[in-house]
């Protein structure tokens, strides 16, 4: 989920340095794999930062900035609905004994 979750993470629009959206995942080498895959699909710009502290930030294309809306929408819906999704996932895990691992 740590892919995906870059993406929805992500799109606020503007640049972001390397190590602000780095500081929200648990793993450097899932963050780099999202935003290989965001860059591949056209969704971020890289460019590596020489002045100064050598860095790279990521900023979003028009092409990004198209998903502002409808991952609003996505947050919006998780905040209203977040505790009915853990109550379903609380029951799952319960009945399911553990048997599967499903993150």
């Amino acid at each position: 989920m740590s892919s995906d979750r870059c993406a929805i993470m992500t799109t606020g629009g503007g640049s972001m340095p390397f190590a602000a959206t780095f500081r929200a995942f648990r793993r450097r080498a899932s963050l780099n794999v999202c935003l290989r895959r965001l860059e591949k699909s056209g969704l971020v710009t890289r460019r590596v930062l020489t002045t100064g502290r050598l860095g790279v930030e990521y900023a979003f294309t028009e092409l990004g900035r198209t998903l502002e809306r409808p991952v609003a929408a996505l947050f919006e819906w998780t905040k209203d609905h977040a505790d009915i999704v853990r109550a379903a996932q609380a029951a799952f895990e319960a009945t399911a004994g553990g048997e599967r691992h499903v993150e």
